[in-house]
């Protein structure tokens, strides 16, 4: 390429290793995506769901909740008292909306949810859709 290539450059080709089942370059990529941009919490589920797209009910499970596995990646990898964006493209179930609330309550973290239709932003044990969505 002509250009340094942008994170975004990066996760398409992630995603071409995936359609072509090329895990050794696809381990490569991940790992350089991530430190390019280690809060881009998307990136860690779709290198997590790569590598359980092999058993069919992980995939499942990680795909009706993703905003769970994004919160504990972002946990893990952020220093404390730092913020957590997420984004989804289905509605955030209840469950995982109380678990935010809970989440953002014991570890001092701001957490803001994006889904279909709302934003989330979990401070303090409470959201700002006062849990009406």
């Amino acid at each position: 390429m002509h250009v340094e290539p942008h994170p975004i450059i990066w996760g398409s080709l992630l995603k071409a290793c995936k359609i072509h089942r090329n895990l050794e370059i696809g381990k490569e990529i991940g790992k350089l995506v991530t430190e390019m941009n280690p809060d881009h919490s998307g990136r860690y589920i779709q290198l997590f769901t790569w590598q359980t797209s092999m058993n069919n009910e992980k995939e499942t499970a990680i795909n009706q909740h993703s905003e769970k596995l994004a919160v504990a990646f972002g946990l893990t990898h952020t220093k404390p008292g730092t913020g957590i964006r997420i984004f989804k493209n289905l509605n955030v179930c209840e469950d995982c909306h109380d678990v935010m609330k809970l989440i953002s309550g014991i570890y001092n973290r701001e957490i803001v949810m994006r889904d279909i239709i709302w934003f989330h932003c979990s401070r303090d044990g409470r959201c700002s859709c006062a849990d009406y969505w």
